[in-house]
């Protein structure tokens, strides 16, 4: 009935809340109301922009008050009133820029607080695709250098993403507070897509679980299995191909074991691919698509290989038989991906981890093995090594000496007729070129 009356009776109640720097409950409650106040509409009734901007042409000056107490109150009602105000809010131009003039030098101030609520005053009025915008410039300033490290947080919280502001949101990663550190992940988990990285950004997001501070760890646990394993249809193999398991196997593991560890590792084998295992649970050997002598991708390969390993640690029965092939399973899968060296060296590592009460089968996984390291013109040095454990595992120690030794000798022996055919070869050419030149003339 009476506006003039009202906004002058409210403005004497926000005068009082203006000295009162300390973060009293009543004092930000009375805040809160007065910025939902400003935004109320419902099917019958709606607050309209008059008062809203009353309120923002009230507080511009009071922001560049000598008391921290009012500038503190100033920013932070400014900024609940911009961030409240409806996409429509009739609000002009000049008035905006006025805030914005404002709130940029807030952006400066020496009070901590006060830089805090005027990052989130100006949210509304960044282009974060525009280096030359004068908001997103000064985010990405006090994101990488303000000593306050809720500056830094209120920062990440506010700031667009985009090409351009990604990579100081990515800095905050190496944060000194462990605080800051464990917000980016929230803020990263919440705003950006797992899809929308690049592969050396989300190893660099998979390093949070080598953290040092424990919550950190599990606020990056809690990014991929919330948020990154969703996107993924909560299949691990497809989450692994984000990752690059060829390029970045170490890091590709952690994130492997921990969304295992997080979500349940029955769960995540029962929806994802488990190769052929005899014995162990039906449904899941219809669910898997792969059988023995298909070929398998790196991803594949590589999930087998860490969840068997997995298991074997747990040392629980019923899992390891879930997880675990037979010794023929993996003699097909070795033979049938023998021209990836990738695949074959992570099923070379499951080797280890197998039940060797098959004798026949063991022989034979034995023998073939041991012809692939006879054949090392052929067989790629990066797969010795692990030819070389999976046969120690299969044999007794004095046995396992005795057939590399005969190994050595037969490469020595190899590779003496290679040298001997190799001089020969030589002489043999040299002659012929010796031959074949003209006899030097007896005229100067």
């Amino acid at each position: 009935a009476d506006a003039a009356g009202f906004r002058e009776t409210l403005d004497a109640c926000i005068d009082r809340a203006l000295l009162v720097f300390r973060r009293e409950p009543s004092v930000e409650r009375m805040l809160a109301l007065v910025a939902a106040l400003v935004s109320f509409q419902n099917d019958k009734y709606a607050t309209d922009s008059e008062l809203a901007v009353h309120l923002l042409e009230r507080m511009v000056p009071l922001t560049a008050a000598r008391d921290k107490a009012v500038r503190f109150r100033a920013c932070q009602l400014t900024a609940k009133l911009l961030n409240s105000l409806g996409e429509d809010a009739e609000v002009s131009e000049e008035l905006y820029e006025k805030v914005l003039h404002a709130m940029l030098e807030r952006l400066n101030d020496k009070v901590p607080v006060v830089r805090v609520h005027a990052v989130a005053a100006v949210s509304r009025l960044q282009d974060p695709t525009d280096a030359s915008d004068p908001v997103t410039a000064e985010y990405m300033r006090l994101v990488s250098s303000d000593t306050s490290k809720e500056v830094r947080k209120a920062v990440l919280a506010n700031l667009g993403v985009s090409v351009l502001t990604l990579p100081p949101i990515l800095e905050r990663l190496r944060d000194v507070k462990d605080d800051v550190r464990k917000y980016t992940y929230s803020v990263v988990a919440i705003k950006i897509d797992v899809k929308a990285l690049q592969i050396a950004q989300r190893v660099l997001l998979v390093g949070g679980l080598q953290d040092r501070c424990e919550s950190v760890r599990k606020a990056c646990v809690h990014m991929m299995v919330s948020k990154w394993l969703p996107r993924c249809d909560h299949n691990p193999i497809k989450l692994l191909k984000l990752l690059d398991v060829e390029l970045h196997p170490e890091p590709a593991e952690r994130a492997l074991r921990a969304i295992l560890g997080e979500g349940g590792i029955k769960s995540s084998a029962s929806v994802s691919f488990v190769p052929l295992c005899t014995g162990g649970n039906e449904s899941l050997q219809q669910k898997s698509q792969k059988r023995p002598g298909d070929t398998l991708t790196a991803e594949e390969a590589f999930y087998w290989r860490v969840l068997g390993k997995v298991a074997t640690e747990r040392n629980e029965d019923e899992l390891m038989e879930l997880v675990l092939p037979d010794i023929p399973i993996v003699h097909q899968s070795i033979t049938a991906n023998l021209g990836d060296v990738f695949v074959t060296g992570e099923l070379l590592q499951l080797v280890p981890l197998l039940d060797f009460g098959d004798e026949l089968g063991r022989k034979r996984l034995y023998t073939m093995l041991g012809s692939l390291l006879l054949d090392y013109k052929r067989t790629s040095p990066a797969m010795v090594p692990r030819i070389m454990a999976a046969l120690s595992a299969m044999e007794s120690s004095a046995e396992f000496v005795a057939f590399v030794g005969g190994v050595m000798q037969q490469a020595q022996a190899d590779g003496t007729q290679d040298e001997a055919d190799g001089v020969g070869g030589a002489d043999a050419a040299q002659a012929a070129n010796q031959s074949a030149e003209p006899s030097p003339s007896p005229y100067p």
